[in-house]
């Protein structure tokens, strides 16, 4: 395996692209200082920033004497790791523009193109091998076809098209003719119940004004206490462009919630630890059926949204069908998880970027036969 030991002689500039710069410091700075280890650049600058008439951009350069950030002006770098986490508004809009523009330029490339958003995803994928592994998915463009649902099936979830980190997520229940909303607002848990369906449908068309949603099956992703959990595996391409699992772990979230996301309050668990817990046999099929799912679906994620350096990949595990689902996909996941499980890694994880754009960097002089 490659290692910081190793003799570098190629110099160039990696930036990092934010929508602030006070996102995540400590990691972009960590990255910054380890990249002198492979004499690698590092500058920090906004997609509004850029001057696109000139390729020049007003930013920061890390300054590794100091170890601090500076304020500077320098060339658009050839290699871009893209940190701008997108929302929904005009700010989104504006911001999601100026990326597809700087996409543009044939000579820079970034790191992670990402994803699209998740109903472009799943139309994609469910016409793929991976599509067992797919919950059953449908775009919601009225309330009447959210009341139908639940009406047959009694529950369902609805989730953002848009967003991360379990934000805006509602389930719905239909139970003696009533329907019951819960949904997450400032980390905490609502509850509203309608008798009618003109009350329900005026709440419904509310939220779909202000973003599109998918509709899914309420799936019993939940154990012996009640409380739902996922499992999040996060991967990333090392040093020669293959694929890595650096970490597992096992998102609990609060009793008669359903959401288990981090952002939310939920507890990390080892894989390890709770994988054990299992009897033996279900064990074996469960880490089976998870390598078949990752194997199925990298090779479909590189072949359409290529280049792609890391994901998070969130799998729910249903104890009664003893059955694995794709959940989520993420372009940019955090590290949290990886680190409260196994805080040996936090310098593997600083240098994950630099190795992965060094690999990149060799590919690029290959191709244009400089070496």
């Amino acid at each position: 395996m490659r290692t910081l030991g190793d003799k570098v002689n190629n110099f160039f500039t990696l930036g990092f692209l934010v929508q602030n710069y006070d996102h995540e410091p400590i990691y972009l700075t960590n990255i910054a200082d380890r990249a002198k280890l492979y004499g690698i650049k590092c500058v920090m600058f906004k997609p509004e920033d850029v001057q696109f008439e000139s390729l020049v951009a007003k930013g920061k350069t890390f300054n590794p004497f100091r170890k601090a950030w500076e304020s500077d002006y320098f060339p658009l770098p050839p290699f871009i790791y893209d940190r701008c986490f997108y929302r929904n508004g005009i700010d989104f809009e504006k911001t999601k523009k100026l990326v597809k523009q700087l996409k543009k330029y044939g000579h820079i490339l970034f790191l992670n193109y990402g994803l699209p958003d998740k109903w472009s995803l799943y139309c994609v994928l469910k016409n793929t091998n991976i599509k067992p592994f797919l919950p059953d998915t449908y775009l919601v463009r009225n309330s009447e076809e959210v009341a139908a649902y639940v009406k047959q099936n009694k529950c369902c979830i609805l989730k953002p098209v848009t967003g991360a980190g379990g934000t805006g997520i509602v389930a719905v229940f239909y139970y003696k003719e009533q329907f019951l909303l819960k949904y997450i607002i400032q980390n905490k848990q609502k509850v509203r119940i309608f008798f009618q369906h003109n009350n329900m449908k005026q709440f419904m068309n509310h939220l779909l004004k202000k973003n599109a949603y998918l509709l899914q099956p309420l799936l019993p992703l939940r154990n012996k206490k009640n409380e739902p959990f996922d499992i999040r595996i996060f991967i990333q391409k090392n040093f020669i462009g293959n694929w890595v699992i650096q970490g597992i772990g096992v998102r609990v979230g609060e009793k008669n919630t359903f959401v288990s996301n981090l952002a939310k309050g939920a507890k990390v668990l080892s894989f390890n630890k709770w994988l054990k817990k299992k009897h033996l046999t279900l064990q074996d099929k469960i880490v089976k059926d998870m390598k078949q799912m990752i194997n199925t679906l990298l090779p479909i994620l590189d072949e359409h949204y290529s280049p792609l350096f890391e994901i998070g990949l969130d799998i729910g595990f249903d104890p009664k069908k003893e059955k694995l689902w794709i959940l989520d996909i993420n372009s940019k996941p955090g590290r949290k998880i990886v680190l409260q499980t196994n805080p040996s890694l936090e310098t593997q994880l600083y240098d994950a970027p630099l190795l992965y754009a060094q690999y990149l960097f060799n590919l690029k002089l290959r191709k244009d036969g400089t070496i």
